[in-house]
């Protein structure tokens, strides 16, 4: 039994995202699954003179503290404009600062599964290449890559079509 984060790097409160990790629990409820979103982590705007001025915030301690004590991370990401929502990215450079100060990196060799999804015909494809990138460098083992295209069709009412259920268990496959 795995400790799994559900991590929704979403900014709406009416995150497709979160559908689609809610979607993804009963596939995968014999693990231990905790959900957070960077909603739940009020950070200012990371800079260098910050920094040196304040330290590190608690929401960023707490939240670097939180990926530590998991095994296997899914980060679902939303694209925008062909990037990772600005919050993520800020609490995503806040933890990389932490996990440093710490001689850690940010995820700290866990296993992580990326899942972007959108309307359109691509799904977030291009956040999840960009994440699929950068998140080694900070210490990810990115085990699977999944974009979910045409959410709206195939999420009716947060209902799963054949096609997305085949998606869902394809990314619970590589919890294994």
């Amino acid at each position: 039994m795995a400790n799994i984060l559900f991590l929704n790097a979403s900014n709406s409160s009416r995150s497709i995202h979160k559908v689609v990790l809610d979607a993804l629990n009963p596939l995968l409820n014999q693990h231990n699954i905790t959900y957070s979103s960077i909603l739940d982590y009020d950070l200012p705007f990371y800079s260098e003179d910050k920094e040196r001025e304040q330290g590190h915030p608690p929401a960023a301690k707490d939240f670097v503290e939180l990926l530590h004590k998991q095994d296997i991370i899914l980060l679902a990401c939303p694209e925008h404009n062909g990037a990772p929502p600005a919050e993520f990215k800020n609490l995503y450079d806040w933890g990389t600062r932490v996990a440093a100060a710490a001689s850690k990196s940010l995820f700290n060799q866990r296993k992580v599964i990326i899942i972007t999804t959108s309307g359109g015909e691509r799904g977030g494809a291009t956040v999840a290449n960009y994440l699929s990138t950068i998140t080694p460098y900070h210490g990810a083992n990115v085990v699977g890559t999944h974009s979910i295209a045409k959410f709206y069709e195939n999420f009716v009412d947060g209902v799963p079509s054949d096609s997305a259920k085949n998606l869902l268990q394809a990314i619970a496959n590589d919890v294994a």
